[in-house]
């Protein structure tokens, strides 16, 4: 991609999707509580969380692949406070998906109903995470110069914040 590192062009769909999820999430549980729509609209909100727990894997791999470049410029803490919070998107991510596919399994069955409610939390808790992991990326790219790594405008990292 012409010296543009891959990373921050994949993690925004994850992220976006994560922040929009929670709306969709609880527009959807409130039609098929109300009878709007029926349970297996719940699909929707899966598919989406399915899309933000493959979107943070690949950004995690790709993550992984610019570190090298980028800590010769940004403090090691910076990036490892970073690839946790990734991590922790990761994984909650993974969690939620999982339980949204659980309720279109449970479509029938009375755990269904718990489970929704369950399901929409976490969508609300992957998004938390997404915001925090977004803003220490960010705080990478314009605090510490990460973006630097690729066009070698900067010179090497001083271990402070």
């Amino acid at each position: 991609m012409n010296g543009v590192p891959l990373h921050p062009a994949l993690v925004h769909v994850p992220l976006g999707l994560a922040v929009g999820a929670p709306v969709v999430a609880i527009a959807v549980l409130v039609a098929v509580w109300r009878g709007w729509l029926p349970a297996r609209a719940w699909l929707v909100v899966t598919i989406v969380q399915l899309m933000i727990a493959g979107g943070t894997f690949v950004a995690v791999s790709t993550g992984q692949d610019e570190e090298e470049k980028v800590e010769k410029i940004v403090p090691e803490e910076a990036i490892e406070e970073h690839e946790e919070s990734g991590k922790w998107f990761q994984w909650t991510a993974l969690i939620a998906a999982v339980f949204s596919v659980m309720v279109v399994v449970a479509e029938k069955h009375p755990i269904g109903r718990p489970a929704m409610i369950l399901a929409t939390v976490l969508t609300l808790l992957v998004a938390a995470v997404a915001v925090r992991t977004g803003q220490l990326g960010g705080k990478l790219v314009y605090e510490h110069g990460a973006a630097e790594a690729h066009t070698g405008d900067r010179p090497p990292a001083a271990d402070h914040d």
